[in-house]
């Protein structure tokens, strides 16, 4: 039996309430609904050398912690995720391990 749009909303709100207290904490990582799979998704707040900010997917081993990112909400796709981060970054970028469909730099 597939959630409600109520039940769906209920859920959202509660780890949007959650998330305030603690974004340091991501012990939400994927949320599954009507086999969509969403990704909590992170953006680098430190520029790489080559002056991209890369957004990370909470569970990227590569990812500077979420201490040293902006949280970018829960997306289906990388290309969502970087569309958010370019409105906080303008040259922003898809990591190259968890976001590659994104990854547009010439060198890891």
């Amino acid at each position: 039996m597939l959630p409600t749009e109520s039940d769906t909303n209920l859920i959202i709100g509660i780890i949007e309430y959650l998330l305030q207290f603690d974004r340091s904490n991501v012990f939400i990582q994927e949320y599954y609904y009507s086999e969509v799979i969403m990704s909590l998704f992170y953006v680098d707040k430190n520029a790489q050398d080559n002056g991209d900010h890369e957004i990370h997917t909470a569970t990227c081993s590569h990812s500077p912690g979420s201490k040293n990112c902006d949280a970018l909400g829960y997306h289906t796709a990388c290309s969502t995720a970087l569309e958010a981060a370019k409105k906080i970054y303008p040259q922003s970028n898809g990591c190259y391990y968890c976001s590659y469909s994104s990854y547009t730099s010439e060198s890891k």
